[in-house]
């Protein structure tokens, strides 16, 4: 991390940015010089950060970095909380400058999703350096582990992801599913209950798909929000007819995005 960053002149006149929205303009500065940048441009940024700094809600957080992501100037890692800034090296160039490109070696040996690398369009000889040295620091360390095919096989998926899979076909329409890390976490914070009664609610919500983004964080702000409702008094009926189901569903969660 530095003290600061360096932004062309130039930016305001870009013809990118000429075709953004004053907000989106702000954001994608604060991506360039946020407090946990990098020299590579690839660094770990929590959305939790991201709305101490900014003072944006986690729903607007969240919808503009699928805005940058769609431009194809950033990608996000939602597991790991990544990010990557293509035209990072434009503003920061490295190539006159070998403590700088030094530096940038260093921190690409750290990256947790390495298909960033490749986003970022680094020089050859760059790339080069850093595969040799991350293959020279793992080197000894692979001896006694499995082969790099076996290496490539995904986790199990957990069964809250399967049930998701086989049986929410409105969930399973949402551009963020859920992870194995997620999915653990869940069991971890909530209770069966609790999960099995959101999820029933999110998969009969019909315009899920069009107001959410994320499976985890819509589980959790639907829990949350619910918790909210039952604490003023809003308790539900064990046993409601459909109507009455319906209607629920719609004084409680219309309007409700990921927050």
């Amino acid at each position: 991390m530095a003290i600061y960053r360096q932004i062309q002149t130039t930016y305001w006149q870009d013809k990118f940015i000429l075709n953004l929205t004053p907000e989106e303009k702000f954001f994608y500065i604060y991506l360039l010089t946020n407090s946990k940048t990098k020299q590579c441009g690839i660094y770990e940024l929590p959305i939790k950060i991201i709305e101490l700094e900014t003072g944006y809600n986690r729903e607007t957080v969240v919808k503009l970095l699928q805005k940058f992501i769609e431009y194809n100037r950033v990608k996000y890692d939602w597991e790991f909380e990544e990010i990557a800034i293509k035209n990072w090296i434009k503003h920061n160039n490295y190539e006159n400058n070998p403590k700088i490109r030094k530096c940038v070696e260093k921190e690409l040996l750290s990256v947790k999703n390495e298909t960033f690398i490749e986003f970022m369009e680094f020089s050859d000889t760059l790339c080069i350096g850093h595969h040799n040295k991350n293959k020279n620091k793992n080197k000894n360390k692979n001896k006694n582990k499995a082969s790099p095919e076996t290496s490539l096989i995904p986790l199990e998926q957990h069964s809250l992801q399967k049930f998701i899979k086989e049986n929410c076909p409105n969930i399973s329409k949402l551009k963020q599913q859920l992870t194995h890390k997620e999915a653990v976490k869940l069991f971890e914070d909530f209770t069966e209950t609790e999960l099995q009664r959101i999820i029933e609610a999110m998969e009969n919500y019909k315009p899920l798909s069009q107001k959410s983004i994320s499976v985890n964080l819509t589980i959790r702000n639907w829990i949350r929000r619910d918790k909210n409702e039952t604490n003023k008094g809003h308790r539900r009926k064990d046993y409601v007819t459909k109507q009455e189901y319906e209607s629920e569903l719609k004084n409680l969660y219309e309007g409700r995005t990921e927050t």
